[in-house]
């Protein structure tokens, strides 16, 4: 026989368990702690870099948006290059009919050229098309920066060279963007 101990078999550990097990027990003031962070948390999180935001709104949730707003000249001008000029033999009615039809598709269109060409956000997942609104009009925008946007660096303004590369491609060379609310048609 040899001196090794030898492991206790399956039967006898279920009938007899080993000696060497614990039992854990918990205070109740553990469970009862709060979820409260520490102070010391607290204050470190304040030190962290905060990212510029867009201008206090009536709801600290609004969605809002730093862009330039779309004007007819400019969508014309980006429709004759990039598209083509109108079609000829139209009369002045018939040509000012056509770009109302046109014009429903440019506010779409400029926008999508603009997101590819300069890595701009999307406002809304479901349309190219942004709306915001000041006071009860409705404006149409290419938007530049987005306070919901998924890509944190989506959420700050470009830098001023980008703003003026998008202005001149969308021929508004001279508007300035701002922030503006999106508008929901929901609500």
């Amino acid at each position: 026989m040899s001196s090794t101990p030898s492991a206790p078999s399956a039967s006898n550990t279920a009938i007899n368990p080993p000696k060497t097990s614990k039992r854990v027990t918990f205070s109740p003031s553990a469970a009862k702690r709060s979820a409260k962070p520490s102070h010391s948390a607290r204050q470190s999180r304040g030190s962290r870099s905060t990212m510029p935001s867009p201008p206090a709104s009536r709801s600290s949730k609004a969605h809002r948006v730093y862009a330039i707003k779309l004007s007819d000249t400019g969508m014309r001008q980006f429709h004759d290059k990039h598209i083509g000029p109108p079609p000829e033999g139209m009369t002045e009615e018939q040509e000012e009919e056509w770009w109302q039809d046109m014009r429903e598709v440019m506010v779409a269109i400029v926008p999508s050229y603009c997101m590819s060409q300069f890595n701009l956000p999307m406002a809304r997942p479901s349309s190219f098309l942004t709306v915001v609104r000041e006071g009860k009009t409705l404006s149409e925008v290419v938007a530049l920066a987005d306070n919901r946007a998924r890509r944190q660096s989506a959420r700050v303004p470009p830098p001023d060279s980008v703003v003026e590369e998008v202005a001149k491609f969308i021929y508004q060379e001279g508007d300035k963007p701002q922030w503006y609310t999106v508008y929901n048609p929901g609500n």
